[in-house]
Order: C-alpha cells, then sequence, then structure tokens
C-alpha cells in the first residue's frame, strides 16, 4: 500500500523556535507512526543560507530554501510568480502523484494555490492565531480597538473587517481544501465573521505526547514544602508578568513564604520591573531544555498565565498534563484548555481607558486561595489531568487531523 503523501510548510527565521514549529515536531512523529510519507519544507530568513538543501532524516524528507533577504520583494506579483515557479522546480521530485500541502503560515497560501494549479494536490491550511489578534504586543491600541468593535459592540460590518483582515486571510477562506483551527473561538471567528463555508472548517487543539504516564503526579499534601509558584513563557509587559509582580507583592505583604520561578525569555523591561520588587523571592531561569521544564513542572505548587493574548497555549497544555494547578487569565482560548476549572481564572475586564487588563487584587486571591488549601491544589490539579487526557492528547490531535486528509 502506498504512503499518503504529506508536505508541511512554514516559515522560519533562521535560530528560532516557536509553537509553529513544536507543532510540526509533534505531527511528523505522529504522522510517522500512521504510515505516512512525510516532507517538511522550511522557507527560512537568513543571511548566511543561499542554496537550497535536501536532508534526510530518519522520518522524514526536510527541504530548505531561503527567501528573499528583502522580504517586501515576494510580494511584487510578478516576483511572487517567478519565486513559486523556482519553488515547484526544487521541489519537483516530492510533487508526483497526488500530496496534501499543509500549510502553517498564512504567507504561504500563494504558493499552495500556484501547486494546486499544477500539480494533483488539496491544500490544507493551519491556523495557529488569527493575524489580528497579534497587535497585542505590536499595536496595543488598535488591538483594543478591534476587540472593543468585536465582542464588546459585536460590530459584524464586512466593511470594518476589510481595514485588518489581510489578503493572504482571505484567500486561505475561499481557496482552501480544508481550514484547520487550533481553537473553537478561532473556528467561529471565520465562519461568523469572514463567512468561511462551515463544512471545510475543522477545531482541531494541540497535542502533546503524555510525558507523565504511570507517574505520581500530585503532591503529598502531608509535607510542609515552601510554596512555589512556577511562570513559563516570555516574560513581557504583553503577557501580564507585571500584573503578576503586583499581585505577588500584596500576597508577600499578608506574610507569606513563597518562591516565583521564572522560565523563559525576559525582556530589559521587566528585568528593571522585578529588582523594583526586591522584597520578592524570584529566581529567573531564563530559557531552558524540555527535559528542565519538565522537573519545573513536577516540583512547582502552582502555576499562572496572565497572557492577554493567546490561542491554543502548549504551556497551559503542559500544565494540565503535569496536573499543575493553575490560575490563568480568562480569555475565551484559556477557558477551552482550563474549562473554568473551580473558578480558578482571572475575568478579563475592558476599561475604554485602558483596553484589555486583569485586575491584580483578583489575581492575588486566587494565588492566596490555592496558596491556603493543599486539598484545593489536587482537586484542580485531577481536573486539569482529566482534560488533557480527555482532549489535549498526541494521539487525538493526529486522529483527528487523519481524519481531514482522510476527507480530501
Amino acid at each position: 500500500m502506498n504512503k499518503k503523501k504529506i508536505i508541511i510548510a512554514e516559515i522560519k527565521e533562521e535560530g528560532s523556535t516557536n509553537g509553529v514549529s513544536r507543532y510540526i515536531e509533534m505531527l511528523r512523529e505522529g504522522l510517522y507512526s500512521e504510515n505516512f510519507e512525510i516532507v517538511c519544507l522550511v522557507f527560512i530568513f537568513s543571511t548566511m543560507i543561499r542554496l537550497h538543501k535536501h536532508i534526510k532524516h530518519q522520518n522524514y524528507t526536510e527541504i530548505i530554501i531561503p527567501l528573499p533577504i528583502n522580504p517586501h520583494t515576494i510580494n511584487k506579483s510578478y516576483w511572487n510568480d517567478e519565486y513559486n515557479h523556482i519553488v515547484s522546480y526544487i521541489l519537483r521530485n516530492e510533487l508526483m502523484g497526488k500530496f496534501i500541502f499543509h500549510i502553517q503560515t498564512m504567507n504561504l497560501i500563494q504558493l499552495a494555490i500556484y501547486l494546486r494549479a499544477n500539480y494533483d494536490c488539496k491544500i490544507v491550511s493551519h491556523i495557529h492565531c488569527i493575524p489580528w489578534k497579534y497587535l497585542y504586543e505590536d499595536n496595543k491600541r488598535h488591538f483594543n480597538h478591534i476587540f472593543k468593535r468585536i465582542y464588546i459592540e459585536e460590530d459584524t460590518d464586512d466593511n470594518y473587517f476589510k481595514t485588518f483582515t489581510i489578503e493572504e486571510e482571505y484567500l486561505i477562506c475561499s481557496k482552501s481544501d480544508a481550514i484547520i483551527c487550533v481553537t473553537k473561538s478561532s473556528k467561529n471567528y471565520y465562519e461568523t465573521y469572514l463567512h468561511t463555508c462551515p463544512e471545510k472548517v475543522h477545531f482541531i487543539p494541540n497535542g502533546l505526547k503524555d510525558r507523565c504516564e504511570n507517574q505520581v503526579l500530585f503532591e503529598d499534601i502531608t509535607k510542609k514544602n515552601p510554596i512555589c509558584i512556577l511562570y513559563v513563557g516570555t516574560v513581557s509587559k504583553a503577557k501580564g508578568v507585571h500584573l503578576l509582580l503586583e499581585a505577588l507583592n500584596i500576597i508577600e505583604s499578608k506574610g507569606y513564604n513563597f518562591e516565583l520561578i521564572i522560565a523563559g525569555k525576559i525582556t530589559e523591561e521587566m528585568k528593571k520591573e522585578i529588582k523594583r520588587k526586591p522584597k520578592l523571592k524570584i529566581k529567573l531561569l531564563g530559557q531552558v531544555s524540555f527535559d528542565t521544564l519538565c522537573s519545573l513542572y513536577k516540583k512547582a505548587h502552582i502555576g499562572v498565565i496572565t497572557s492577554l493574548f493567546e490561542q491554543c497555549s502548549y504551556v497551559a497544555i503542559e500544565m494540565s498534563m503535569f496536573a499543575l494547578p493553575t490560575v490563568y487569565s480568562g480569555i475565551e482560548e484559556l477557558h477551552e484548555i482550563f474549562d473554568k476549572n473551580a473558578g480558578m481564572f482571572i475575568p478579563a475586564l475592558y476599561n475604554t481607558n485602558t483596553g484589555l487588563t486583569l485586575d491584580k487584587k483578583v489575581l492575588a486571591s486566587k494565588i492566596e486561595l490555592l496558596i491556603n488549601s493543599p486539598f484545593l491544589r489536587r482537586k484542580i490539579g485531577q481536573i486539569e489531568r482529566t482534560k488533557y487526557l480527555q482532549e489535549f492528547t498526541l494521539e487525538k490531535m493526529i486522529n483527528r487531523t487523519i481524519k481531514v486528509y482522510n476527507s480530501l
């Protein structure tokens, strides 16, 4: 029986890793065990790589193709067609017979359309994040304006959506054979606001291989260990870490003994912010390996996610997998993972002056509640672990994805 060929395509910067790379790693591992032929196509921004590379790995073929040094060049219609023609020539040996072209970056939709016009292929577009939500980090004022119009005023005017929806987004909605959204909220967004045909939009959350099988996950509540609070991810104001520090200041002023461990890349702005909180016990680890991260999840008593901009967060799934009771910001994407676990969320508030934010006093009260109750920590950890096993395992993600592939 011939293997079904899947070409997984992404755009990335040299040396960078992100949630998309993590997803591809999981997808690649799961599909290989299901007898698929896998080609990973990586378009890379690099000043060092000038020629394309074919690399044969044990379980897949990797093809690395450099992007133009000036990325604006490829936006020109003529040069875009020329570039796509060159790419198809480089890929010619991989384009024989039927295949599925599974894109992970919206900017690849025009290449996908070009390949489908010339070869026997189907297009699957993976939406890891709704593009306008990146504005939370780049242009918070614009983000808050869009958020207000959509979610507060419930504006569905097509002309307004055209002011911030990118061309590639419209192409994905109209030209893809199937679209995979990682959250229910993004699936609803594309069906409701961009009028995408519901039959081709599929909700498939990210999944992770279980690192905790046959392990004791729940803390020994008979021991009086110092409380360890864990934050994982980019340490920035965009991720709400300044609100976490203010909440912990409130808790520290009440005499509680705890330590905050932070694992992730930290901005210079947040380094200065932390120095202004000398009373807090904070351990900055920087970026750590996944094995180290697993050890931290087992050691910690409480996890915290304060971001107001997420999609299907790997950190949230990891905390659930390790049954780490988590206090989190009450945005819809995180509710989908934690399922409002016993009320351990901080409602996301919209204010006309500050935009979307969290109440640091409520954040402090939720953390304090978990500090005081080891029984509640165990209960919430069990709820999270059950939800992970029901919805976010690698096996479930792969089975759902194969179902989409087989429908094409």
